[in-house]
């Protein structure tokens, strides 16, 4: 695992969604719920979703990611 910040006021938090059913709605609440109770923090939902399939994302999603991302949160819904 990557280390983890001390702090996320201030950092960007990209919340993923693998794309399993239901699962978007499980990231949303959770981006959702940083947006209300951590407003300093910037959650960014993104899925990971490839067509109607779950996948493992594309290479401009990861580019994106490592690029504005300070800490990542990925889940599933089921």
């Amino acid at each position: 695992m990557a280390p983890r910040p001390a702090i996320l006021d201030g950092k960007t938090v990209y919340v993923l969604d693998q794309g399993y059913p239901n699962s978007d709605k499980l990231m949303m609440e959770v981006t959702a719920w940083f947006e209300k109770n951590m407003p300093k923090t910037k959650a960014v939902f993104r899925s990971m979703r490839r067509g109607n399939k779950p996948g493992p994302g594309t290479p401009d999603l990861f580019a994106e990611i490592k690029e504005n991302a300070d800490a990542v949160v990925i889940g599933t819904g089921h």
